[in-house]
Formats: C-alpha cells, structure tokens, sequence
C-alpha cells in the first residue's frame, strides 16, 4: 500500500501536464507570500507586470488573468459607438462600491506559511483532470471561525495567478461586515459576472442583462445566476477557476440556492467540454451537503498545525528560556486550529511581558485563558471594561457607518470625556490615531484604510466576524446591561444621544478644540437614522424629541436650501431618508406623534426657538415641503402610506 507522502507525489505528477499544474520549487514559495497582487502601498498597480486597460469607465489593472477594478467614473466619450455605450452601461448596471474590498483588504499571510496546501491530496485531486469524474470540479474548504480560511483563499488566488497561466480566475470574497451587496449572492453574481465580461469581451455581446436590473430583489438574482451559467457555458473549451471565499458570512437559504446552482453547472460544463473549477471556503456550519465534492478540514491539516506553530514562534516576543517553551506548547493545545486565538493571545502575552511580567506568571495567564475564540473576545472585553474609550469605539465600528479617522478618534474622545490630549492633532499624526483606536479597542479593531483606494472612509473595522456576532450575542452587557439584548436598536439610541450630544456642545467646543468639529460630521450625516432605527426598534421614547438639537441640526450642519429652522422632525427625516423608510414603521411613528402631541400641551424649548409639540411635528411653513406639493410633512406621509408608496 502507498504511503502519504508516496500518493501526494503521484497525484503532483498527474496534475504536472493539467491546466492547473502548479510545480512545488523554490521559486513557489516566494509566489504564494505575494500580498495583493493588484494594489500597492497607495492603492494603486504596482510593478512593471501590469497592462491597463479602460473598459466600462473603470480602469482594469490586470496581472496574469485575474482582474481588478479602479472605478474612474469616467465621462463616455462623444465619439462611442452605440454598441459600446451598449457595453459600458451593462458594466455600469454589474459593478457595484467595495466589490474588490474584502479581498483587498485580507492581511498577507505570514512567512513560510500556507504551502501546505499545495501537498495535500484534496486539493492535488481538484487540480487533477482524472479525477473530475468524482469531484466535478469542486473544493470545498471547512475550518473553524477565526482558522485563517481567508488568508488561505487569497494565498490559493495569489498563487493561481502566477501558475494557472491557462485558466482564467474569477473570485469573490463575501463580507458580513460590509453593505448589503457584499453580503448576498446578488453581489457575487455581479462581481462574478463583471470579472468574465472583463476577460471574456466578446460575452458583452451575447449576455443579456437589462440595464434596468433592480438591486434586492429575487427576480434580479435568478437573471444575474443565469445570466453567469450562460456566460460560463459559452466559454467553449477555456479555463475558468472560480474562488468564493466566506460563504457562512451570506444568508444561508442563499448559499443554499447558490451551491445548488453551481453544482448544476458544473454538471452541465462536463457535457459542454468547458473545465471549471470552483473552490469553497466557510466554516463548518451551517451545513450543506453537495455529494460530488472534494472536503478539506483546515484543523485536520498538520500542515495548518504547523503554520500556527510557526507564527507563534516567530511572534512571541519572550526571552528564550524553558518557560518559553512550556507557554508555546500551552498554546499550541490550547488553540486547537484556530489561527485568530493565537494571534490575540500572543500580543496579549507580549503586552504582559512587556509590563514586567516573569515566565511563570505568563504561563499561569496562559493556562487561564478560555480556549474558544469566542470566549477569548469575550474575556479581552471584559478585562478592558475600564477604559471609557472602549465602548464608544466598539459601538461605533458596530454601527458600520462611513467614518474617517479624524471623525472615529474624535468621537470615541468626545464620548469618553478625555479629548483635551488631541488638541492640534491633525492629519500628520495619523499614525498616531491608528496606534489610539487599535489600543481602544484592545486589538479588537484593525486599520484597513489605504489599502482600497476608492473607498477611503472605511478606515477600520473589526478583526473578524466573531467579533461582531459576539456583540450581537450581547457580548458588551458588561460594559452596558442595556446590551445584552436588542443590541442593534440599543447602539442606536446611544449614537442618537452621543450624535445629539456633539451637535449641542459644538458652539461651546469648536473655537477651543479641534476633536468635536470633526465627529460633528459624522452626526449631522447619521443622528436621522440612528434615530429612526432606535424608534422601529421601540428603544427610543418619543419624549426625548423634546433633547432632539433641531434647530442646531438645521442650522448648522443640513446645508439644504429646502430646510428651514421651522421644519419639523418628520419633514426633516422624509427630506433626506425618503428611500430608507419601512412604510409601516412611518405609520406607526406619525401615529404615536399625533397622540403625544394631543398629550402634551407645552412648549418645547428646542435649540434658540421654542417650538409646540404639534409644530414639532407639522411645522411652522406650510409650503417648506416639496415645493408645496404635500403642505405639511404629516400630509405627505399619510399620501405615501394611503397609496402604498414605499418611502
């Protein structure tokens, strides 16, 4: 009977002459450490291996046959031909913001590590032609949350595009962290699509997309999935390799339907003679079954055991010395292959190291450690429950809005109450902010900003997803007991009230400090809807309106000639969320505004005017909204809700 060792140089033999060959030498090792290949330091192509080419408005900065957008937003030109104005709407109507960002934004995997995927049989078999009889095409690579399954697949993508010079690569990286279109399988079809149609031209004129395709909507699924098996079956006998990274961080009856569809095509590209080959990556659960399928488990793999050995090696920063090894083996079982764990406990014992800790109170530490990922999280929030920057930092970075540094850094100051420090701080210190929001958050928020030049405003976010489920699951009722629970409708109201907050103390702090003139930004652009939100969600009292900084709002940060400091609330929420409202939500909040204007017959002092409860709600002119069209705001939403209009 072979041995291991003896069939892995077998099935690395056959795939030698395959398509998908990949020879293990020296020079692979290099290759499989890229970063991302398509950005440099800026953002921007690097190296002289680029070509690029203008299709669509979008400059493609291609490297081998991967792909890689810069949206330009450029003008078309007078002299296109309707063809190609054709053309360039159908790549308009496909591409979406952030659709490269997950990928971009993955951290470079450690040195010398993740070749071990090259050896095993799994993945020899995948890249084997024999072997598609039994496998269609298909890996699907399982691994526990936080077990490196994305740096993985960006290695794999990386790797491909040196040595898959006969296969054409197309990927998507889902992200729940992110908007809405990076989270769906509408979004992966686009961005799928919108790759081929970029390295497959000719598709342009045999696809049909309509130009009116509506976002959200199932219909516009079931086109975009056909659209793409079309595309893929039309593809003759080329190449094509698909990688999809995270599929757990999707909605799972729309993975299921994915996997499915998938699976059938990779059935029908067998009788067409097109090669496709599709890899996987997701946790364990939730679990789908798909019978021709080659499976590898990431904490099965010594050669993950020995990449997480290798990390902690190199990273814990402890004089060597018996104890040094005794912690290592207590982290190597403790960790039980889950990269994540080990990153965050080796800082943490290198913080401790550093504060004077010996080798035996470090080795104690390290055996009181929880080893679920989840637990840790829980466990480092805990610990840091007394610094008042913490919870304002992980609140903020939950509500996954658009916020720049200067705004985050001088929110998570202005809430903690410590901003006198950050008085002349400007944008040459940023190297400054990063080290203060990572050390707010202790360790559990990353810098990603520079990485995605299109999208300088998501400049941090949490280090992975568990972080955010922990929260979800109540993990900050520690620092707030109101969060154990409704977590999403809590964290609003507390940015309604700290949005309310910097709105009303700006006259007082702007001339003297710089912090709360840049965080006034952030509120003015998203007191409306954290507000609305807290409302749906029944977390915020229609009394507090009475708190609500209007007139400031107005005055001060609107900047619409269509508000005036006699708009109402409601007008001042339809005029600029009109597209954002549940119908039946707006029903309910003008009902309960009428029955507390009936309750409530004082004024209400608000900003520099006091204003009545009911002109709170109506307003004072009754031609300040929509040219007249509806009077009041209280006409225009009963007129939308009387003809089922969905604001």
């Amino acid at each position: 009977m072979d041995s291991g060792n003896s069939r892995k140089r077998k099935h690395s033999d056959a795939v030698a002459a395959s398509p998908l060959g990949m020879l293990v030498d020296a020079e692979t090792a290099r290759d499989f450490q890229l970063s991302d290949p398509a950005l440099s330091a800026g953002g921007a192509p690097a190296g002289n291996i680029y070509s690029n080419l203008t299709l669509g408005g979008e400059t493609r900065a291609v490297l081998g046959n991967v792909f890689y957008t810069t949206h330009n937003h450029v003008t078309p030109s007078t002299e296109q031909t309707a063809e190609e104005k054709r053309h360039e709407k159908l790549m308009e109507t496909l591409a979406f913001d952030r659709m490269d960002f997950r990928r971009a934004t993955i951290e470079p995997a450690h040195t010398r590590t993740c070749q071990w995927i090259l050896e095993e049989e799994e993945f020899a078999r995948w890249r084997d032609p024999a072997f598609r009889a039994t496998n269609h095409g298909f890996l699907w690579i399982k691994g526990k949350p936080g077990s490196g399954k994305s740096t993985l697949m960006k290695c794999i993508l990386n790797y491909m595009t040196r040595h898959g010079s006969e296969c054409n690569i197309i990927s998507f990286f889902f992200n729940a962290r992110g908007e809405r279109l990076e989270r769906t399988t509408e979004g992966c079809y686009r961005s799928l699509l919108h790759q081929m149609l970029v390295a497959f031209p000719k598709l342009r004129t045999t696809i049909q997309i309509p130009q009116s395709l509506s976002k959200g909507q199932a219909s516009s699924v079931a086109m975009l999935q056909n659209a793409f098996h079309e595309a893929v079956l039309s593809l003759q006998q080329k190449n094509l390799v698909v990688i999809i990274d995270a599929l757990d961080e999707c909605d799972q009856q729309e993975i299921r339907s994915m996997v499915q569809s998938l699976g059938s095509l990779a059935q029908a590209c067998e009788m067409q003679g097109v090669t496709l080959n599709t890899c996987l990556a997701s946790r364990h659960y939730p679990s789908i079954t798909v019978r021709v399928c080659e499976t590898l488990l990431m904490e099965r793999s010594e050669g993950h055991t020995q990449d997480i050995l290798m990390y902690a090696r190199d990273s814990l920063a402890i004089e060597p010395d018996i104890q040094r090894k005794e912690i290592l083996e207590q982290v190597m079982r403790k960790a039980q292959g889950v990269f994540l764990w080990v990153v965050l406990v080796v800082r943490m014992l290198n913080e401790q190291f550093d504060e004077g800790r010996s080798h035996v109170q470090l080795l104690d530490v390290t055996s009181n450690l929880p080893g679920d990922l989840v637990d840790l999280i829980g466990k480092i929030i805990s610990d840091g429950a007394a610094d008042p920057r913490l919870l304002p930092t992980l609140i903020l970075i939950f509500s996954g809005d658009i916020m720049s540094t200067d705004e985050l850094v001088s929110g998570i100051n202005l809430i903690a109450g410590g901003a006198s420090h950050l008085r002349g701080i400007g944008s040459a210190e940023l190297p400054f902010m990063k080290r203060f929001i990572v050390n707010a958050s202790k360790g559990l928020v990353e810098w990603v900003g520079g990485k995605f030049e299109d999208d300088p405003a998501h400049d941090f976010q949490f280090i992975h997803e568990s972080v955010r489920q922990h929260i979800v699951a109540g993990g900050l009722r520690k620092l707030k007991p109101s969060l154990a629970s409704d977590v999403k409708a809590n964290c609003a109201t507390y940015l309604v009230e700290w949005c309310g907050t910097s709105i009303r103390k700006r006259d007082a702090n702007a001339a003297r400090l710089r912090y709360n003139s840049d965080f006034i930004w952030y509120a003015r652009r998203s007191i409306r809807r954290h507000l609305y939100t807290a409302y749906a969600e029944k977390t915020y009292d229609l009394k507090r309106l009475h708190d609500f900084p209007l007139q400031q709002h107005i005055q001060k940060g609107c900047g619409s000639p269509a508000l005036k400091l006699s708009s109402s609330f409601l007008y001042i929420l339809l005029h600029y969320e009109a597209r954002r409202l549940d119908i039946t939500v707006t029903h309910d909040l003008v009902r309960d505004l009428i029955e507390h204007c009936s309750r409530c017959s004082s004024t209400v002092q608000n900003g520099r005017t006091s204003m009545s409860c009911s002109e709170l709600l109506l307003g004072r002119d009754l031609n300040d909204y929509c040219a007249g069209e509806y009077r009041t705001p209280l006409v225009a939403a009963l007129s939308h809700m009387h003809h089922g209009k969905s604001y």
